[in-house]
C-alpha cells in the first residue's frame, strides 16, 4: 500500500510539474564486472545480448523481440510492466547487475529503480530476469510455464508449482461460477483460460519477476490469470476473463468485475463497506473528478473500484439483469463514456440526479452505529 501511495504521489508530482517522458534517455547502469566484461571487443555475442537490452530498455522496439507470435497487446503489456512509461526517463534507473549463460544466450538480472531527488524519493520498484537468445529478448511467459504442472478443470487449466495443495473443490467453483454468469449474460462458449496459481506478491513471477512493486495480480491478454495467492477461484479475475471480449473504460470494467465478483476473497457488499469505512463517504464532487478528472488523485485511487461497482448496483436495482444486458449489447456505444456517463445514459437522468443516487447508495454501504 506505502508503494502504491508512493507511485500515486510522484504521478501527481510529475503532472504538476509538467514534465515531458522523453526529455532524456533511461539511465542504465552497469555492474562494474559487467562494465568490464562489455568492454572485451573478443566477447561479440555478449556485446551483442547487451545492446539488443540497451536497445529493447531505451525502444521497446519489436524487431528485438524473439518470439514474433506475441500478439501487440502481450508485448505492451510487458513492456508497461518492466518499464516506468507514466514516468519521466529520467526518473527511471536500469541496473544491470548480473549476466548467466544459458543455452544460446544470456540471462539478465536489472533492478528497476524510481528516484525523484526533487522530493527525495528512491525507491526499487522490480527486479527482473530477462532472457535474450542470439541477440534478441524472449518474453513470453509460456517458457516459464514448464517449471509448473497443469491440472485441466472444464475450460480452465491451472498451472500450479505444489500439485499437493490444489484445491479440486474450489477449482470445480470457479468452473461452476464461469459457467453460472455465462448463462446469467447470454454468452457463447469461453475460451480455455491459462491459470497461474502464484503466491501473493508473486503474480509477476510468471514474466521472470523476483520483485515488483505492486501487490496485486493481474489478468492480461492472450487468456492469461494470475490468482496472486487467491487461489483456484479468485472471481474478480474470473469476470475479467468471462467479459474480456467487452470493451468498456477501466473503470466501467472494474465496476462489473467488483459487483460480480466482489475484490480478492470478499463479496461486492463487504468490499463496499469496508472501502467507505476506510475512506470515508465521498461527496458529489469527489464522485465526479473520479469519473471526469483527467489528472490523477488520491480519490481516483482511493475509490476506483468502489464507486464504478455502486453504478452498476444503480444499473441492476433500477433495470434489473436486462440493465446490465443491455450495458454489454451496446459496449461499442459506451466504449468511450466513463461509468458516470453510461449511468446517465441507461437511467436517463441529469448528471446532478446520477450523482446523488451514487452519493446515497455510498451511504447505504456503510452500517449507521446505533
Amino acid at each position: 500500500m506505502k508503494k502504491l501511495l508512493l507511485c500515486l504521489f510522484i504521478l501527481l508530482f510529475v503532472n504538476e510539474l509538467g514534465i515531458s517522458q522523453d526529455t532524456k534517455s533511461y539511465n542504465i547502469h552497469f555492474s562494474p564486472l559487467l562494465e568490464q566484461r562489455k568492454s572485451n571487443p573478443s566477447d561479440k555475442s555478449f556485446i551483442e545480448a547487451i545492446n539488443s537490452l540497451t536497445s529493447f530498455i531505451n525502444t521497446g522496439a519489436d524487431s528485438l523481440l524473439l518470439d514474433k507470435s506475441i500478439s501487440s497487446k502481450e508485448k505492451s503489456m510487458y513492456y508497461d510492466l518492466f518499464f516506468l512509461k507514466n514516468l519521466p526517463k529520467n526518473f527511471s534507473h536500469y541496473h544491470i547487475v548480473s549476466a548467466d549463460s544459458i543455452n544460446n544466450g544470456y540471462l539478465f538480472k536489472i533492478v528497476t529503480r524510481q528516484q525523484v531527488d526533487e522530493i527525495k524519493s528512491d525507491e526499487v520498484l522490480a527486479i527482473v530476469n530477462v532472457q535474450i537468445k542470439n541477440g534478441l529478448i524472449d518474453i513470453s511467459y509460456k517458457n516459464n510455464l514448464k517449471e509448473y504442472s497443469a491440472i485441466t478443470k472444464g475450460q480452465i487449466t491451472y498451472f500450479t508449482k505444489d500439485k499437493e495443495t490444489f484445491n479440486v473443490n474450489e477449482a470445480k467453483k470457479a468452473v461452476a461460477f464461469c459457467d453460472s454468469l455465462k448463462k446469467i449474460l447470454k454468452l457463447k462458449e469461453l475460451p480455455p483460460l491459462n491459470y497461474v496459481l502464484s503466491k501473493k506478491g508473486k503474480a509477476q513471477e510468471i514474466f521472470g519477476f523476483d520483485y515488483f512493486w505492486s501487490p496485486y495480480g493481474c489478468f492480461i491478454p492472450n487468456d492469461l490469470l494470475l490468482s496472486n495467492g487467491f487461489g483456484e477461484n479468485y472471481r474478480h479475475e474470473l469476470v475479467h476473463y468471462i467479459l474480456k471480449d467487452f470493451k468498456f473504460d477501466g473503470l466501467t470494467n472494474e465496476g462489473l468485475a467488483v459487483w460480480f465478483g466482489g475484490s480478492e476473497r470478499i463479496s461486492c457488499k463487504t468490499f463496499l463497506t469496508e472501502r467507505f469505512t476506510m475512506y470515508g463517504i465521498p461527496s458529489k464532487e469527489q464522485i465526479k473528478n473520479v469519473f471526469t478528472s483527467t489528472k490523477p488523485s488520491s480519490d481516483s485511487f482511493k475509490y476506483r473500484y468502489a464507486l464504478p461497482a455502486i453504478c452498476i448496483d444503480l444499473i441492476y436495482e433500477k433495470k434489473g439483469i436486462e440493465g446490465i444486458l443491455y450495458l454489454l449489447r451496446n459496449c461499442e456505444k459506451y466504449s468511450k463514456h466513463n461509468t458516470l456517463g453510461i449511468l446517465q445514459d441507461i437511467l436517463k437522468e441529469n448528471e446532478n440526479e446520477a450523482l446523488e443516487q451514487i452519493h446515497l447508495k455510498c451511504e447505504s454501504a456503510v452500517p449507521t452505529k446505533k
